[in-house]
């Protein structure tokens, strides 16, 4: 599957959490059940979006939703990543907007117009990403921005996460392949045996 197809699935996945869909959420998290990357773009989403979804959805659509990762995403439980990522920043993301085919014109404007006046400030976005924190980014940093860009801001701020997320998920899953694969020392009866 591609990059690009995962993506779309992706923007599905959150429409389907924000609408309260869990059919289409079912359905997206049977397809993962088959695509590991994409099982693994799915939880990294479900973790950004639990904080915030988390105080808006009643409780019994939280279980409903936890249960169908538990069901269809056995790896959900998987230890924490060992290593911090590196931090994601504003003109990260501005930068991604600008270059994506499928942003729309009037927010690659808004990005190109922007890039100005963020170029010598380095603000790192904060460790939760949702609508209200990256608000008060843009009110720090002085930036007026319209509600088509941060909309578009926070999709592809979560995109880039998960993208930084996935690559030291690989490295860690390569570690302890590595891990797997050194010679344990054996036990050996025979050494016993010439001991006695």
């Amino acid at each position: 599957m591609s990059h690009l197809l995962r993506e779309k699935i992706i923007y599905r996945y959150i429409n389907a959490l924000e609408q309260g869909d869990f059919e289409t959420l079912s359905t997206i998290l049977q397809q993962a059940e088959q695509d590991p990357a994409l099982e693994t773009m799915l939880w990294e989403v479900s973790k950004q979006y639990g904080d915030e979804y988390e105080q808006m959805v009643q409780t019994s659509d939280i279980a409903t939703v936890e249960q169908l990762i538990q069901e269809h995403l056995p790896s959900a439980k998987q230890a924490d990543m060992e290593e911090d990522l590196p931090p994601l920043t504003v003109a990260d993301v501005v930068n991604r907007l600008q270059s994506t085919t499928d942003t729309p014109n009037n927010v690659k404007k808004e990005a190109s117009d922007l890039v100005g006046k963020i170029s010598h400030k380095n603000v790192t976005l904060p460790a939760k990403i949702n609508r209200k924190s990256l608000s008060q980014v843009f009110e720090q940093l002085g930036l007026s921005v319209s509600k088509s860009f941060q909309t578009m801001f926070h999709k592809t701020a979560i995109f880039l996460s998960m993208g930084r997320e996935q690559n030291m998920a690989r490295l860690a899953a390569t570690r302890r392949q590595q891990q797997l694969a050194e010679p344990k020392p054996t036990y050996d009866e025979s050494k016993e045996e010439d001991e006695k």
